[in-house]
């Protein structure tokens, strides 16, 4: 039996994809195979054909006809969205997924491959052993499946192994601060940053800051953030910036689960944990923020959700969207700027509208819950990047869950802040002095 709920949903995908019920044959034929009278006499499979495409569809996989209609009807809003985003078709999908498996594989691969073979070589062990034991075996599975699935959740149930903070070497010096190369481990990856450190006696809090999206072919070392960085240990805060991995001298990650950078949310909290692990005297380890531009706001927003009250204030300047369907309708979807990366996401994941269960899990809004930390918002109404509303909106959400958030609006400002940047960043003084001083 198919709910109400997952009826509905496919209806308004329908209604999105601009699929007409005149425009597609419906038949029902028999089934066949295993099941008896149910499939092999009552026509209990469904064809379905869009007549302008061609495109065609067949359904058996459930004995109740009403269920093959579901999947028949998903199936083939499935197939036109993805020829809508110039998908590939699931023959050439098959054979690169073959391809792709037949590649030799990185050492984390192999070992995330060896993992599950453990795991299933244990489940048929204990399948003679006592019925407890069986349980145990398939909840282990379950969670190593679940592990396996991109998600805000599978982030909060990890380990984190942030740890050796060093400093390489000094980049540049003022009667201040000392601007130094930095590098940490997130869990098995090194990942280089930079770190202003103010003179004086200590300790001083820290800030972490999180840079938006740039091209990792181009970036360098400590890159964006550049006048945040500066002005704000010029106020005495330690500021320090990580690059991700994939940047600068960070390890390489090629697979940075899926394609949805939650690497980086991993990156931002090994470098929390990597100070708080740290034998240096400098830092307050008590009184850390975070601050984030652009998709490092939702860098920070996602920290937040993941491990509520391992930083005590935080700060988003225009961040992207707290529901991640956005930001892949904005920058992948309809922008096509990366369509290999599209196609792979929705032909191992499905559609925002196919699989919404999936897309819910990767977004910060579903766990608003979570919050702890004050936030300040900063956004200008001229941004010609990341649309204004999508702060309004989280605004919103904040305060309907009781979270403490202050929400400043910059008439006129665009994406990078420029005439009412020094208004800004006085106020972001402090918003930070009121929590980590």
């Amino acid at each position: 039996m198919v709910g109400m709920d997952k009826q509905a949903a496919l209806d308004a995908c329908l209604t999105r994809l601009g699929i007409k019920l005149s425009d597609v044959v419906e038949k029902f034929i028999h089934s066949g195979g295993p099941g008896g009278q149910n499939v092999n006499k009552v026509a209990s499979g469904v064809y379905l054909k869009h007549l302008p495409t061609g495109l065609e569809v067949k359904m058996s996989r459930a004995r109740s006809q009403a269920l093959n209609r579901f999947l028949a009807w998903r199936l083939l809003a499935d197939k036109l969205a993805a020829r809508l985003l110039g998908k590939k078709s699931a023959e050439r999908a098959k054979a690169e997924k073959l391809r792709r498996q037949k590649r030799r594989r990185s050492r984390r691969a192999k070992e995330k491959v060896l993992r599950e073979k453990k795991l299933t070589a244990e489940k048929k062990r204990l399948r003679r052993r006592p019925l407890f034991l069986l349980c145990l075996a398939v909840l282990l599975t379950a969670a190593a499946a679940w592990a396996a699935v991109p998600s805000l959740a599978g982030l909060m149930q990890r380990d984190y192994h942030g740890r050796d903070l060093q400093l390489k070497k000094v980049l540049a010096e003022n009667n201040v601060y000392t601007r130094y190369l930095i590098t940490y481990k997130s869990d098995d990856l090194t990942i280089s940053g930079i770190m202003n450190l103010p003179k004086g006696k200590g300790p001083f809090p820290v800030l972490i800051l999180n840079h938006g999206f740039i091209d990792p072919k181009i970036y360098t070392n400590g890159r964006g953030l550049k006048r945040e960085q500066d002005y704000l240990a010029r106020r005495g805060y330690i500021v320090i910036h990580p690059d991700y991995r994939n940047h600068a001298f960070s390890d390489q990650d090629p697979d940075d689960l899926a394609g949805f950078r939650l690497g980086y949310v991993i990156d931002a909290i090994n470098c929390v944990m990597a100070v708080k692990g740290s034998d240096k005297p400098y830092f307050n380890k008590e009184k850390i923020g975070l601050l984030g531009h652009s998709m490092g706001g939702g860098v920070v927003l996602n920290f937040l959700a993941v491990k509520p009250g391992l930083a005590k204030a935080a700060v988003l300047l225009a961040p992207v969207s707290a529901d991640y369907r956005d930001n892949f309708t904005r920058w992948l979807w309809r922008r096509k700027r990366h369509p290999e990366v599209a196609e792979r996401i929705i032909a191992e994941y499905g559609s925002p509208e196919s699989n919404p269960a999936f897309w819910a899990g990767l977004s910060a809004v579903s766990y608003l819950n979570n919050v702890k930390a004050p936030v300040m918002l900063n956004h200008g109404t001229a941004d010609e990047s990341v649309p204004f509303d999508w702060s309004v909106r989280l605004e919103k959400e904040l305060k309907a869950r009781g979270k403490s958030v202050v929400f400043y609006r910059y008439p006129g400002e665009r994406h990078e802040f420029g005439p009412q940047w020094p208004l800004m960043m006085a106020r972001i003084v402090k918003f930070f002095d009121g929590y980590l001083k």
